[in-house]
C-alpha cells in the first residue's frame, strides 16, 4: 500500500496522535529535558475502573467533540468521539490538550481585582460581583463586551446583556468574521459554508483548511476520503499546500483578485449566470480583471490563470473556498455562483441560521474595527470593557495601538480561563470554568455546509473557585434592568434543544443534531460591494504571509505544555523563532540562514531568525502566529515574537477591519 495523500492527512491532520508520537518533532535542545520533570501541577489520577463519558472541547474555534477517560470522577484523556458524525474520531491538536490544560500553570485560581498598588491579588465572588454591579451601573450605558466564542448561544446572553445596559457587543476578528461580513454583504443572512464531502475539485484561496481554518477535523476527512483535486493558492506552502494537487503562488492581500481574474476567464470564454447583477459584474471583471490584470497584482501568471479556469469549468463538482477578508470571501462566492455550484450538493451554501432563544441579543460588530477608532480618537473609551474567551492585548492586529486603546477603557474586566496577557492587564479577573468544566454549546461550525449543533455538559468539577460568566451575568442582569428572561444558563441551553426540536440527553451523549434543511433558500447575487477592497495596493518593502497551526495555539489558547514536543526546530529553537524567505528573497534583501533580523512594520517590529524555503514566493516572508508571549506560562511565555506587532490594519469601504498585505522591511539585527 503507497504513502498518498489520504494516508499523509491520517497520520499528520486526521488528529494529533501522528505527530505527538513521530520521533522527528523532538527537538534536540534544552527544551527536552523538562519533558523527564515530574511537574508539580499535574493531579494525581487515582486507581480505578476506568469510565467514558462525552464532552465538547471549545479550545480551538470550531470546538471538537471529544470522549474523555475518567477514573474516580477524574478526568486524565481526551480523544475524538466516535459517535459524533461531524468528526468521527478525530480531534485537532488543542482539543487533544484539553485535559491537560484543565491543569495548566496559568489558570486563574478565582476571582481577582487590582488592589490599591495595581496589584492583582485574589478576593471573594461576592466583592467581585459587586464591584462589577456597581461598576457597571455607574456607567451608565457607556460599557462594551468583546467575545471569542465563533458558535456558542453564549454570545446571546453576552449580547442581550450589554444591550440591555445601552453598551455595544463586538467579536474578535477571524474567519468567521470575515465570511460573515461576506455573506451579509451579498446575502443579508444565514453563514457561508462548504460542501466539501461531496466536492471533486475544491480550490483553496489560502485557507488552511487542515490546520486552522473551520472545523479543521471535518475538513481533514473530507479530503481524505473524497479524493477530490485539491489546488492551494497562496503566498507560500502550510500544511494544508502539502497535501495539495498543486500550489499556486499568490501575493498575500491578492486571492481576490486571483478569483476575479479566473471569473473573467470563465466569461471570456462563455460563461453566463442568471443571477442578480451578473451583467454589471461581467463589465467590471472584463475591464478590470483580465487575467493579465489579475497576474499583475497576484504574481500568477496569465497562463495559471486561465488553466485554473478551464480545470474549474471542467470538474463536475467544483468548490472554491475562501478565506482571509471579505473581499475574498465575496469573490470566492461569486465564482461559485457563476460555476453553477450555489446551494448545491458539493458546492458552496448559504447555511441557516439556529433559532435564537434570547429576544435581547444583537449581531456583533468588528473589534479591531472598534478599537482602532477609540485609537484615533473617533470613538470613545468605554468606561467598563468586558473581554469573554479571548485575548485583545495579544491577539489583534497593530498590537502595541490595540494595547494602547484597551488602556483608555476606565474598567477592564476579564472572563477568561488564563492569566493571558488581556487577563494581566485587567483591573478585574472572574475567570469562567475550563471548557471541559461548564456548560456550552457549539452551533454550526464555521465553513460547514450544514447547520448543526452540538451540546457540551460538564465532565467534571473544577478545582478552582471558578463561575461561568453567562450564570454571573444572567443574575445581575434584572438587578441592573436588563432581564434577558432567564436565571441560568442552563434554561437558555434548555430552550435551545427544544427550539431545534432535539434531545437533551442524546446530544449530552455525543450525538449532533443535524438539520434536516440546511440550505436558506437566497437568490444567487453576483453584485458585492466589499469587491471594491479586491484591487491590490503597491506597497513597499516584503509583504507578509501569517499564518496559524493549531499546536502552537489560537488567538485566545497559548502553546499548550504538552504541544511543545510538536514544534519543528525550524519553527522555533530555544526562544528564537524563524521566518521564511526563498533564497532569492533572501539575497535580495542581504541576509542569510540562521540570521537574526528585525522585520519593521509602519506599526512594530518584531525579532525572529532565517530560515531560506522555497515553498514561499518572490518578496514574501512568511511568519507564523502564536509566539511571543508575554504572560500564560514558561512554556509559552518569552519564546519567538509576537507577529501581531508588525501587522497593520486598514478599513475597507464597508467598515471591516482587514489585515492581510501587510508590508515590512527586513534588517539583521
Amino acid at each position: 500500500m503507497g504513502f498518498n495523500r489520504r494516508s499523509f492527512i491520517q497520520l499528520a491532520a486526521g488528529g494529533v496522535t501522528g505527530i505527538l508520537f513521530t520521533p522527528a518533532v523532538w527537538k534536540a535542545t534544552d527544551d527536552v529535558s523538562i519533558w523527564t520533570q515530574n511537574w508539580s501541577w499535574i493531579p494525581r489520577v487515582p486507581k480505578g475502573e476506568v469510565a467514558k463519558t462525552a464532552g465538547l472541547s471549545k479550545l480551538c474555534p470550531s470546538g471538537c467533540a471529544v470522549q474523555l477517560d475518567t477514573v474516580g470522577g477524574k478526568v486524565y484523556m481526551a480523544e475524538g468521539n466516535e459517535e459524533n458524525p461531524l468528526s468521527k474520531g478525530g480531534v485537532c491538536p488543542l482539543c487533544a490538550s484539553a485535559v491537560q490544560m484543565m491543569h495548566s500553570p496559568s489558570r486563574v485560581e478565582g476571582p481577582m481585582m487590582k488592589d490599591g498598588s495595581g496589584k492583582l491579588v485574589l478576593v471573594t465572588w461576592e466583592q467581585a460581583e459587586s464591584a462589577l454591579k456597581e461598576k457597571l451601573a455607574a456607567a451608565k450605558g457607556k460599557v462594551a463586551l468583546v467575545s471569542g466564542d465563533e458558535t456558542g448561544t453564549a454570545n446571546e446572553v453576552l449580547s442581550g446583556f450589554v444591550a440591555g445596559l445601552g453598551g455595544g457587543f463586538y467579536a474578535m476578528p477571524g474567519e468567521a468574521t470575515a465570511a460573515g461580513q461576506a455573506a451579509a454583504d451579498m446575502f443579508g443572512e444565514g453563514q457561508i459554508g462548504y460542501d466539501l464531502e461531496n466536492a471533486d475539485f475544491v480550490l483553496s484561496l489560502g485557507a488552511n483548511l487542515v490546520d486552522f481554518w473551520g472545523p479543521t477535523v471535518r475538513n481533514a476527512r473530507a479530503l481524505a476520503e473524497t479524493g477530490a483535486t485539491f489546488v492551494y493558492a497562496g503566498p507560500s506552502q502550510n500544511r494544508s499546500c502539502a497535501i495539495a494537487d498543486q500550489w499556486v503562488p499568490a501575493k498575500p492581500g491578492s486571492l481576490a483578485a486571483l478569483a476575479l481574474g479566473v471569473a473573467s476567464s470563465l466569461i471570456a470564454g462563455g460563461r453566463v449566470s442568471t443571477a442578480s447583477g451578473f451583467g454589471q459584474f461581467k463589465s467590471m471583471v472584463l475591464a478590470d480583471y483580465t487575467p493579465e490584470k489579475a497576474a499583475a497584482m497576484t504574481g500568477v501568471p496569465v497562463e495559471k490563470i486561465t488553466k485554473l479556469a478551464s480545470d474549474l469549468n471542467a470538474a463536475a463538482k467544483p468548490v472554491v473556498v475562501g478565506s482571509g477578508d471579505p473581499a475574498t470571501y465575496a469573490a470566492a462566492s461569486i465564482l461559485n455562483i457563476l460555476l453553477g455550484r450555489f446551494n448545491v450538493k458539493g458546492g458552496m451554501s448559504v447555511v441557516r441560521p439556529l433559532p435564537k432563544v434570547v429576544d435581547a441579543a444583537v449581531p456583533a460588530g468588528d473589534f479591531a474595527v472598534f478599537l482602532a477608532d477609540v485609537a484615533a480618537g473617533k470613538a470613545a473609551a468605554p468606561e467598563v470593557l468586558m473581554a469573554y474567551e479571548c485575548n485583545p492585548a495579544y491577539a489583534l492586529p497593530e498590537s502595541a495601538t490595540m494595547q494602547a486603546a484597551l488602556g483608555k477603557a476606565g474598567f477592564l474586566v476579564s472572563f477568561g480561563t488564563y492569566m493571558d496577557e488581556t487577563a494581566a492587564m485587567a483591573d478585574m479577573i472572574l475567570p469562567n470554568p475550563h471548557t471541559l468544566e461548564r456548560l456550552d454549546d457549539v452551533q454550526t461550525p464555521f465553513g460547514l455546509a450544514e447547520a448543526t449543533y452540538c451540546l457540551g455538559v460538564p465532565a467534571a468539577a473544577s478545582d478552582y473557585k471558578v463561575v461561568a460568566t453567562t450564570d454571573l451575568l444572567l443574575k445581575l442582569a434584572p438587578e441592573l434592568g436588563a432581564d434577558l428572561g432567564y436565571e441560568t444558563f442552563q434554561a437558555v441551553l434548555e430552550a435551545k434543544v427544544e427550539a431545534l426540536g432535539a434531545d437533551w440527553d442524546e446530544l449530552a451523549g455525543g450525538a449532533a443534531w443535524v438539520a434536516p434543511d440546511s440550505m436558506l433558500p437566497v437568490s444567487p447575487n453576483m453584485a458585492a460591494d466589499t469587491l471594491a477592497s479586491a484591487k491590490v495596493p503597491a506597497s513597499e518593502g516584503l509583504l507578509v504571509d501569517a499564518a496559524h497551526q493549531l499546536n502552537i495555539g489560537s488567538p485566545s489558547i497559548a502553546i499548550p505544555p504538552h504541544n511543545q514536543v510538536t514544534i519543528f526546530d525550524t519553527e522555533l529553537r530555544k526562544k528564537d523563532m524563524f521566518v521564511k524567505l526563498n533564497g532569492n528573497t533572501a539575497k535580495s534583501v542581504g541576509v542569510k540562514a540562521g540570521d537574526m533580523v528585525k522585520l519593521t512594520s509602519a506599526k512594530g517590529e518584531c525579532m525572529a531568525r532565517v530560515r531560506i524555503y522555497e515553498g514561499v514566493m518572490d518578496g514574501v516572508v512568511a511568519v507564523l502566529h502564536g509566539f511571543g508571549h508575554t504572560a500564560w506560562d514558561e512554556f509559552s511565555r518569552g519564546k519567538g515574537d509576537n507577529v501581531n506587532k508588525i501587522l497593520t490594519v486598514s478599513v475597507d469601504a464597508d467598515g471591516n477591519a482587514v489585515s492581510t498585505g501587510s508590508a515590512v522591511t527586513i534588517a539583521k539585527s
